[in-house]
């Protein structure tokens, strides 16, 4: 559509720079005409960088899933001691020994 403009300001100058956007576009880079917006030009790195995105991003998912299944586990392990206190202070007559 850039070539397509009526002013001749927002046309390509050179058919080189129209050479040089079909090479940016096939190569799945963000080119001049596309539009400005953040999430295209992140459309076209995730594109261009798959493996290394889904690298990361199972990495991320591994340690987020380590961090809550670990505090999962101590909030289980702190449940369980704090029944096994009150077992043991019911066991002794839920007094404690006093201090001579």
């Amino acid at each position: 559509m850039k070539c397509l403009e009526k002013e001749r300001g927002r046309r390509y100058d050179t058919a080189s720079q129209v050479g040089e956007e079909l090479r940016r576009y096939l190569a799945d880079e963000p080119v001049q005409a596309g539009p400005p917006s953040v999430v295209y030009r992140l459309q076209k790195f995730l594109r261009r960088n798959r493996g290394p995105v889904i690298a990361a991003a199972a990495l991320v998912l591994a340690l987020v899933g380590g961090i809550v299944g670990t505090s999962i586990g101590l909030v289980q392990a702190d449940a369980a001691n704090s029944k096994e206190r009150e077992t043991q202070q019911a066991a002794c007559g839920g007094t404690r020994p006093r201090p001579r």
